[in-house]
């Protein structure tokens, strides 16, 4: 039997869901208001969650929904 490992990088699980958040530069935090941005994920799977994590640049650049 193989136990796999997954490693959900800036990420956290809320109630009934995947959160993806990075911090805002510092020089942009103005602009924004806050200090992260945080992204629902929608998904309670973890299998999920990691596969839309993966698909961020390295740069961690997000686009929050609408």
């Amino acid at each position: 039997m193989q136990i796999r490992t997954i490693t959900l990088r800036c990420s956290y699980s809320g109630r009934s869901a995947f959160y993806f958040q990075r911090p805002v530069p510092i020089d942009l935090q103005p602009h924004y208001g806050k200090k992260l941005m945080k992204v629902n994920l929608r998904t309670s799977d973890m299998g999920v969650a990691a596969k839309q994590i993966s698909r961020v640049p390295p740069d961690g650049r997000i686009k929050a929904d609408g």
